[in-house]
């Protein structure tokens, strides 16, 4: 049986097209993530958002994004943001669904709310 790797490192800023498909990078190690916010593509696409005036403020991260970064970004983000809402969790923010420093790193909000509930792993927690 083939092990799924679910990538948990998101760029909603930089796109990458495969077969055909357009999306928005993700990586399944950190290593890789901060290496791509060091190459010239990365950084040449912040510079045009930046001075794009179409470009979309997040309100919760305070990162700006194209629109079509921000319909992702929203898209991955919104059940935290109304989850956010009701806890006082400070270090749940976009895109690192993890409850805290040095916690497990899921791949979405609704795997790190799943594992939460999971009776199993909140009697070991």
């Amino acid at each position: 049986m083939a092990v799924v790797l679910k990538h948990k490192y998101f760029c909603d800023k930089c796109t990458k097209s495969r077969y055909g498909d357009i999306s928005f990078c993700s990586f399944d190690k950190q290593r890789d993530y901060t290496n791509h916010l060091c190459i010239a593509k990365h950084k040449r696409n912040c510079e045009l958002i930046e001075k794009n005036e179409n470009s979309i403020l997040c309100k919760v991260c305070n990162e700006k994004f194209s629109v079509e970064g921000y319909e992702a970004h929203k898209k991955r983000n919104e059940r935290l943001w109304t989850l956010k809402k009701y806890i006082g969790n400070n270090y749940l923010t976009c895109n690192r669904f993890q409850w805290e420093e040095g916690g497990k790193l899921f791949a979405s909000m609704g795997d790190l709310i799943e594992n939460r509930n999971n009776p199993v792993v909140s009697a070991t927690a």
